[in-house]
């Protein structure tokens, strides 16, 4: 076979043959081949080609107009774009990333593209994904309509779509199999993002499971805005969901970070279950605070008193709920720097997380335990995979989907699959950060150590 097959602008075949391409025209009976005309209107010239596309069986290839001749590497560049279209629109990794696997298995494009090609090649790739979707929804009910008929179905055949909630623009995603392991465990994690959530909706919020080592997003929420009774509204879904599966979904727990309106969302529908804040957040909020008292500079200075006090006050999540109030008031308190804006700290603290009737009382958020359970260190690990498959924030609602679907719920199924085999942790600076800590509580119960000397020690797996 002296030619060559490649792909045009449009996406079909065409035949490369001396440096002139030509498009599948008629089929030849008596030769049993298809006819390839150039593609100059006005030119007769021709190839008929057999139906394998293995070899000319004719050759009328002589031009009758003078019309311009790519170069080789011309066609060798158009040939490589337009392959790459094709790749994009199959696959959802970032335009650079399509590019540079596609000169790594054309090694001899680096020798002849330009900085002015890889640009056209990478507006080339943008018009083509853009021209593969229907047209683009201008509101959140737009969205909602788009969703509401269309089918989206998994890998293994699942519908993915399992609720369009117009009235009050909710959108969940889920399948039957996430169901059922959902409702296979009594603590669930939630968490949202909002960088990439799709247009017009302010976030996706999702609801893990932790299960054998295994951290998995089983069920979706696209939603307008951060309000109880919408939180409340989507666990609903979930709940009414699997009871037309004959399924239970009554969680005992639920990780969350301290934003109020999730934990009586929860309550809301499960009244007995309890709220348990990730340290990861809390400890964040603390130094958000710290930062907003214009403290962070003593903080960073190991030899200021201020700062040497700031660090302890991390050491209180790894208590006990129970000893967390006496343990603030005789131990931190008693010791505290004389500067106003550590008694404005001490009041944030004291209103927020320490009293008793407070917001996110200790029960929440404190505890000896030091597990990875409580830092939601995964549910962050899901948002930056997410993410990582977007090239610009707030995708349309098709990209967003079919990344969600292809994706995410591919990943998802593999995890199942898996799921009854215990994955052991690798993270050696985790264990060896709980084996510390877990031996000073050690000592704490057997009077080793004074509770204050403790609250010293933990508090610098917590520092920031």
């Amino acid at each position: 076979m002296n030619f060559t097959i490649i792909s045009s602008e449009r996406k079909k075949d065409l035949i490369l043959y001396n440096n002139s391409k030509y498009y599948k025209k008629d089929y030849v009976k008596y030769l049993d081949a298809f006819k390839w005309q150039c593609i100059h209107k006005k030119c007769t010239a021709k190839i008929y080609v057999d139906q394998a596309v293995k070899n000319i069986l004719k050759d009328e290839s002589t031009h009758n107009v003078n019309h311009h001749q790519e170069t080789e590497s011309s066609i060798t560049k158009k040939s490589f774009s337009n392959g790459l279209k094709r790749k994009s629109e199959d696959e959802l990794e970032r335009p650079s990333k399509v590019i540079n696997r596609g000169i790594l298995t054309n090694p001899e494009l680096a020798q002849t593209l330009t900085g002015t090609d890889i640009n056209n090649v990478y507006q080339c790739l943008y018009r083509s994904r853009r021209s593969s979707y229907p047209k683009l929804p201008t509101d959140i009910i737009e969205v909602i309509n788009v969703i509401s008929v269309r089918q989206i179905k998994t890998v293994q055949d699942e519908n993915f779509i399992l609720v369009v909630d117009a009235v009050n623009k909710i959108i969940c995603f889920s399948t039957e199999s996430n169901l059922k392991l959902l409702c296979s465990v009594d603590k669930i994690f939630v968490d949202g993002t909002f960088t990439y959530c799709p247009k017009y909706f302010l976030q996706l919020f999702t609801i893990h499971i932790f299960k054998n080592g295994h951290y998995i997003p089983l069920v979706y929420f696209l939603l307008p805005d951060k309000c109880k009774d919408t939180y409340a509204l989507s666990f609903r879904y979930v709940v009414e969901k699997c009871s037309e599966i004959n399924l239970l979904f009554t969680p005992s727990k639920i990780v969350s970070d301290f934003e109020e309106a999730i934990h009586i969302g929860a309550k809301t529908i499960w009244p007995e279950i309890q709220i348990v804040g990730c340290r990861f957040h809390l400890t964040q909020n603390w130094w958000k605070h710290i930062q907003s008292l214009g403290l962070s500079k003593e903080y960073k200075d190991a030899s200021s008193e201020i700062g040497n006090w700031l660090k302890w006050v991390f050491g209180l999540p790894l208590l006990n709920p129970e000893e967390v109030t006496d343990c603030f008031t005789t131990d931190l308190m008693s010791v505290s720097p004389d500067d106003e804006r550590i008694i404005k700290f001490c009041d944030y603290l004291v209103e927020y997380y320490i009293d008793e009737d407070a917001k996110f009382n200790p029960r929440i958020w404190a505890s000896r335990e030091i597990t990875s359970e409580r830092t939601k260190n995964s549910c962050e690990s899901f948002h930056s995979k997410l993410n990582s498959q977007f090239t610009k924030a707030h995708p349309n609602i098709f990209i967003f989907t079919h990344v969600l679907n292809k994706k995410i719920q591919t990943d998802t199924y593999i995890h199942i699959n898996g799921i009854n085999i215990e994955k052991n942790s690798k993270n050696s600076a985790f264990k060896k950060k709980q084996q510390s800590i877990k031996n000073l509580s050690n000592d704490l119960n057997d009077n080793k150590i004074s509770r204050f000397t403790y609250l010293k020690r933990v508090s610098e797996y917590y520092q920031k």
